[in-house]
């Protein structure tokens, strides 16, 4: 059996050699296909994405992504489908019982019927709850219908939320919608609205004290916006302890400034300290979502040349330091200022600077995940850094795992920016650091080398990866068992916690994924992403064998990728039958969607 899962294994990286070798083929483009979704396809998506909200585990759960589904139904013209699932949805709005998870899915499910058009449905299901819920669903409830326009609804709602916080938070979000309105008379009702709200916070914080202002914090935001920024302030002034003024001007600042409207960003922006380091750094953030880029970079100098301002030399102070490189240097990369950023690392590159190199080239490589300004590759910055990277590898711990994942890591941020040349480098330092190792079981040496080409080297690791499946872990009884007593106001005796440990060694199967199963998971992910879904498919059929329970995580992880790749290159319909066979429910289901939004083809 082992030489013919070899022969599988090695057959399907056959193709990735060449690709290596050869390396004339754009390593990341699967084969474009013409795009077809016909409404056949589109009506078995709908089958499947229903029939995987149904078996959810969880009323609320099963409800909330019927409503999901009934949302999407309607925004593809599918709106013939919309009441039979509504129908599905309506045993289920039913009245909490002790024990079930209302404030994950029970109150998402208020917004939901809301925005699905059932308003009647989501009043009636609030009215079926105990007291004790009735003020978070009353809540939600509000909220939702102030999204919907539903202003007379939503004040309806207000009137019966007993927490005073939770009734502000309506009452404020009703008078900004008012206040945001084009017709004059509902801008006037706005602003009367933000001055009762004004009033009872303020008696609110007379009578209980400033520690007590959950009615004050939603009523800034609709003072700002109603009664203008300097009334705003001065109400946070009176009413929020000093501890949240700044962070609340600070967020609400951010949030004028993200919503286009500059002039009142402007003016509520707290009195900047020019001695303060994380002042300066907040104040360049704002500039640069405001796009004044030339005055954020005079902002982020002056707090470079801080960095070691007002820190002791005490070794027991050197942490604040660092933190103040790492805030700053992490500031400039998402800038691409990666001359600016660079400049701040002492020299020579040592270790402890791997993370600084690794968020360095991930951010030029356009592969970073935080935008605030447009992605962009920099291959030029890239091949002046990657020399300096390399050094960071200690001489004498090239073996270590944080080394290899290092490696490993920047390998696959250049293969994904089709940086090839480049990619050699990190990886060529990777194979010359462990020559007489094998190292099966690391996960992303092991996607590196399949998206390298290296089939040859992939293939001989493969003999060494070890089992399939293991006996399960000890460790994994005892995280369960400790899990169980979760919410216990006191340790558990001994005796307490031999029993538990004897029921979670009962529940957990005996058997776990071996490193040949994360080898070939890793080895059909790295496939996928390259265009391969011909050899990750090979590869899958390795782990589509009993006992299909212990390697159902990363079967359903491979099979992810491959629908993944499927979907990049625009074959739907293959996308949908790798869908299908994917026994997690929310990663099934998320592709399910992703497929229903598809348009269908003529």
């Amino acid at each position: 059996m082992i030489r013919k899962t070899r022969e599988t294994f090695c057959t399907a990286i056959g193709p990735t050699l060449l690709i290596g070798l050869v390396s004339l083929l754009p390593l990341f483009q699967a084969e474009a296909k013409p795009f077809r979704w016909s409404a056949e396809s589109q009506t078995a998506a709908i089958e499947a994405a229903t029939s995987t909200a149904e078996a959810a585990t969880g009323r609320f759960a099963q409800a909330n992504m019927l409503l999901e589904l009934a949302q999407v139904l309607k925004e593809v013209g599918r709106a013939d489908r919309v009441p039979g699932v509504l129908e599905k949805v309506r045993p289920l709005l039913t009245r909490v019982e002790f024990g079930e998870p209302y404030a994950v899915y029970g109150r998402g499910l208020v917004r939901q019927l809301v925005e699905a058009g059932e308003d009647e449905a989501a009043e009636h299901f609030v009215l079926q709850q105990d007291d004790k819920y009735q003020h978070d669903f009353r809540h939600d409830l509000g909220m939702a219908r102030v999204d919907h326009d539903d202003l007379a609804g939503a004040e309806r709602a207000a009137s019966h939320v007993s927490k005073e916080n939770q009734k502000a938070t309506i009452w404020a979000a009703i008078a900004q919608k008012l206040c945001a309105a084009d017709q004059q008379d509902k801008r006037r009702m706005g602003q009367s609205l933000a001055r009762r709200l004004e009033g009872v916070s303020k008696a609110f914080t007379a009578e209980r004290g400033k520690q007590y202002f959950g009615p004050a914090l939603p009523s800034v935001k609709a003072i700002a916006r109603c009664s203008g920024p300097a009334a705003a302030i001065a109400f946070a002034n009176d009413n929020l302890p000093d501890v949240e003024i700044r962070h609340t001007l600070d967020g609400l600042a951010s949030y004028f400034a993200r919503s286009g409207q500059m002039e009142l960003a402007r003016e509520l922006d707290p009195p900047l300290q020019p001695d303060n380091f994380d002042d300066l750094l907040r104040e360049a953030s704002r500039l640069i979502e405001r796009r004044e880029l030339a005055a954020a970079r005079d902002l982020t100098l002056r707090a470079a040349n801080m960095i070691d301002k007002s820190v002791s030399e005490d070794s027991s102070r050197s942490w604040e330091k660092e933190r103040r490189r790492q805030a700053l240097f992490s500031f400039l990369v998402k800038q691409h200022s990666y001359q600016d950023a660079l400049a701040l690392l002492p020299s020579p590159p040592h270790g402890g600077q791997r993370q600084y190199y690794i968020e360095l080239i991930r951010e030029a490589s356009a592969q970073g995940l935080i935008r605030e300004v447009p992605p962009q590759k920099d291959e030029a910055t890239i091949a002046k850094v990657l020399p300096a990277a390399m050094a960071c590898v200690e001489k004498g711990k090239e073996g270590d795992a944080q080394y290899l994942d290092y490696l490993a890591s920047i390998t696959m941020f250049l293969l994904e920016a089709e940086m090839l040349d480049l990619a050699r480098i990190p990886y060529d330092v990777l194979k010359a650091t462990m020559p007489d190792r094998r190292f099966a079981s690391n996960g992303s040496v092991a996607r590196a080398k399949v998206m390298m080409g290296d089939g040859v080297e992939t293939c001989r690791e493969y003999d060494e990866a070890g089992a399939l499946t293991v006996d399960q872990p000890a460790w994994s009884a005892l995280t369960l068992a400790i899990m169980m007593g979760d919410g216990d106001k006191t340790a558990p005796t001994h005796e307490e916690l031999m029993s538990r440990l004897a029921v979670a060694r009962k529940a957990l199967p005996a058997l776990a994924p071996g490193p040949r199963a994360i080898f070939l998971r890793c080895s059909i992910d790295a496939l996928a992403q390259s265009g391969q879904t011909e050899a990750a498919l090979m590869l899958l059929k390795e782990l589509e064998v009993e006992p299909r329970d212990v390697l159902r995580s990363p079967r359903n992880i491979a099979l992810q990728a491959i629908a993944d790749a499927y979907h990049k290159s625009g074959d739907a319909d293959a996308e949908l039958a790798i869908a299908v066979k994917i026994d997690e429910p929310r990663s099934r289901w998320l592709i399910l969607l992703r497929l229903l939004r598809l348009p269908v083809s003529q």
